[in-house]
């Protein structure tokens, strides 16, 4: 097995399944666990706080195992614009805490739920930097509607207080990019999630190639990424408005829920996958 290149890889550690039982969480993380093991692989585990108090034998073993624990809010549904600043301090403060109880290790990194870092939610930043964060990775370079930020930098940067999109070289915190392949005329958002459960294997690895020309990219996935058995129904609170676009997402959510172990699988085999504190680290040194 050669790796010609790295990857960095992050899991949004989150229940968002409607009416399933707990049970499919655990089943799941073990099979990922497994895998990543098999190609000695180690990520980025983004843990939202809900899962940090249910499940800190997980918490423990990732760590255990070479894996990074970082934040991903107190809940999946935590967006920033909905929230204070105080009562973001003291719910990542708490959160800091118990991964730090359980792990041995302050979480260096943090990723926002549903990417909602904006200009607007900047007010983040130098929180995050009194609470001990090296990096944020809560940007994906590229507008799609309800999320992303068109602009921004595609590689790592010391972001601006005072704006998302500017590089500041006195910041002490660092932005850390979702991979998305530059094409000139447009940018393709490839990190992970909805991409990668959509995308042809083939296609998902070829846009990745793309952007790993040029610097690791940055992917991310969900454990419901890869719920085979039962997913697609699960999922279907999130499914798009529209009697048709719920139809075809349905679909599509069903064929490629079942591919997502081998699709995985194939990128391991040629990528080699670290965390991102790691392949920060190997850009600041």
């Amino acid at each position: 097995m050669l790796h010609e290149k790295k990857i960095a890889l992050s899991f949004d550690l989150e229940n968002v399944l409607s009416g399933s039982k707990d049970d499919w969480f655990l089943s799941v993380m073990e099979q990922i666990s497994k895998l990543l093991s098999r190609y000695n692989a180690k990520a980025t585990f983004f843990a939202v706080g809900d899962i940090v108090d249910k499940y800190p034998e997980l918490i423990k073993q990732l760590s255990d195992n070479g894996h990074e624990i970082g934040i991903h809010a107190a809940n999946h549904h935590t967006e920033l614009d909905k929230i204070s600043p105080n009562q973001f301090r003291l719910e990542i403060l708490a959160i800091r805490e118990k991964i730090k109880d359980i792990s041995g290790k302050y979480p260096l990194g943090y990723r926002a739920a549903r990417f909602s870092l904006t200009d607007k939610t900047k007010w983040i930043l130098p929180i995050l930097v009194e609470l001990g964060f090296l990096y944020d990775s809560s940007i994906v370079p590229v507008y799609l509607g309800e999320y992303g930020t068109k602009n921004a930098p595609l590689y790592p940067y010391r972001i601006s207080y005072s704006s998302i999109l500017n590089e500041d070289q006195q910041s002490s915190l660092w932005e850390v990019p979702i991979a998305t392949a530059d094409f000139d005329v447009v940018r393709v958002p490839i990190g992970g999630g909805v991409f990668f459960r959509f995308l042809p294997g083939w296609l998902f690895r070829f846009l990745v190639r793309t952007v790993s020309r040029f610097m690791v990219p940055v992917l991310y996935f969900h454990p419901h990424d890869f719920f085979e058995s039962g997913g697609a129904k699960a999922l279907a609170h999130l499914d798009p408005p529209g009697v048709a676009r719920r139809f075809i997402y349905r679909r599509l959510r069903n064929v490629c829920l079942k591919s997502s172990f081998r699709k995985l699988d194939r990128l391991l085999a040629i990528y080699k996958g670290q965390t991102i504190e790691t392949i920060l680290s190997e850009n600041i040194s």
